[in-house]
């Protein structure tokens, strides 16, 4: 269990708390499901606080109240990464402006967006796969050629990795390419 202190820092070390949506197919809700879960977090924070100041019978200043948090109490960072396990190209909304009507330029400048934090294989080049060191890398490419048979061939031909993916990365792109191969489960 991380420590909730002034800055989010323990023996030196800066927490964040990173989620991630695996998605086979596009979700149009996105952006609300993602705003709702990370709220969800920070309020999972904001009463973890609460309880601490609580059990450690704090004294609470008289604006620090209401919340039962300190006015120094900071929050752990919230980003959620939407990856697409899928060779299509994601049509949905990718902010939360992007699902509502009626807005216009005098509204918007009140109106906070919500931005999805996406990877989605189609729309990455061979230079952002490198991005990747892990079996992840050779996943996503999979995903991104796996309706062009050619395309696929040449890949598997030219890298090596797929000779020797995890058991793990080799069921996600047996179930993702819809391949039906017998993969032996490790522990």
């Amino acid at each position: 269990m991380l420590d909730h202190n002034k800055h989010s820092i323990d023996n030196g070390i800066n927490y964040m708390i990173l989620g991630i949506e695996s998605q086979s197919y596009i979700d149009y809700a996105m952006p609300v499901r993602n705003l709702l879960m990370d709220a969800m977090e920070y309020t999972e924070q904001v009463d973890n606080l609460k309880l601490m100041h609580e059990l450690r019978e704090d004294k609470l200043e008289p604006d620090e109240f209401l919340s039962k948090i300190k006015k120094d109490d900071k929050l752990k960072l919230v980003i959620t990464l939407v990856i697409l396990f899928s060779d299509k190209k994601w049509d949905g909304a990718r902010k939360l402006s992007d699902m509502l009507e009626g807005m216009d330029e005098r509204t918007r400048r009140y109106f906070q967006d919500y931005e999805l934090n996406i990877i989605e294989p189609a729309e990455m080049s061979d230079e952002d796969f490198e991005r990747f060191h892990s079996n992840l890398k050779d996943v996503l490419k999979f995903i991104k050629y796996s309706g062009d048979r050619e395309q696929m061939q040449n890949v598997l031909r030219e890298n090596s990795s797929y000779r020797k993916l995890t058991n793990k990365a080799a069921q996600v792109i047996n179930i993702c390419g819809r391949l039906n191969l017998q993969i032996p489960i490790y522990n």
